[in-house]
């Protein structure tokens, strides 16, 4: 990736950001509602879940990385918007690798979905009382945890680009991932309760395994080697495959002439 286009982007992003001052402070505000929604949940059913104290404690560092698929929405319409502007077309066309474009646009929201997992932890923890460990034994798991989540949704934001280049509709996909991928990855439950059929892919999907590890790191102070190495592996597997849709969207709409159209 080139240092240079990544700065100016991230550069560009967080200069744009701080002329409002409104998203970090929304974001910071929808934390507590979400984390206020599950606590009054729990406190009202009494549920419990395995190995936590209560099913508040369990649920909490999922809600920690689905902050991650927030910020693929915001890099998703941010480069939708570059596209009905016209300059996604000027920045594809430059002499940087297209997939660099991307992972370089994607990168603002990268770091500050993990801002605000770690965010999520601590109000989770001293704000509502979650019974989380976030002492020096879970920063392993943690950030490996975290890395891993992070280097999947980057790959997805990837896939997502891919299509919004070649067919246009980045935004729709983005929003039924939205939709499945908290189902599949343990979010708000174990994997272990869905169909049968699902369990294989649930064991190498790189956002459950991330779960698993950051959960059993916050919650039980452990560190799941095996489950890391898995996550780590499949994550950055993710990346190429990534590249590879992304030249091929781009290889498809340059052929077609549709580049810069919206």
């Amino acid at each position: 990736m080139n240092s240079r286009l990544a700065g100016a982007l991230v550069w560009r992003d967080f200069r744009i950001e701080l002329s409002y001052r409104v998203p970090w402070m929304l974001d910071a505000i929808g934390l507590v509602s979400v984390l206020a929604i599950y606590f009054y949940i729990v406190r009202f059913t009494r549920a419990l879940a395995p190995g936590a104290n209560n099913f508040f404690t369990y649920i909490v560092p999922g809600l920690a990385l689905i902050r991650f698929q927030l910020g693929l929405g915001r890099t998703l319409a941010s480069m939708d918007r570059e596209q009905s502007s016209g300059t996604l077309e000027l920045l594809i066309s430059s002499p940087v690798r297209a997939w660099a474009v991307v992972a370089a646009a994607s990168l603002y929201e990268l770091s500050r979905s993990l801002v605000m997992a770690l965010i999520a932890l601590a109000l989770g923890r001293w704000l509502f009382g979650a019974g989380l460990t976030l002492g020096p034994r879970s920063w392993p798991a943690l950030g490996f945890g975290l890395v891993g989540a992070a280097a999947f949704y980057l790959a997805l934001t990837g896939v997502t680009c891919a299509v919004l280049i070649a067919f246009k509709q980045g935004l729709p996909v983005a929003g039924v991932l939205g939709a499945v991928l908290p189902v599949i990855s343990g979010i708000y439950f174990s994997p272990h309760v869905l169909p049968a059929f699902l369990h294989s892919l649930t064991n190498i999907f790189p956002l459950s395994l991330a779960v698993q590890v950051v959960r059993a790191g916050v919650v039980a102070g452990s560190f799941p080697v095996g489950k890391t190495v898995v996550m780590l592996a499949t994550s950055f597997a993710c990346l190429p495959l990534s590249a590879i849709a992304i030249h091929a969207a781009v290889a498809r709409a340059r052929r077609l002439g549709t580049l810069g159209q919206y």
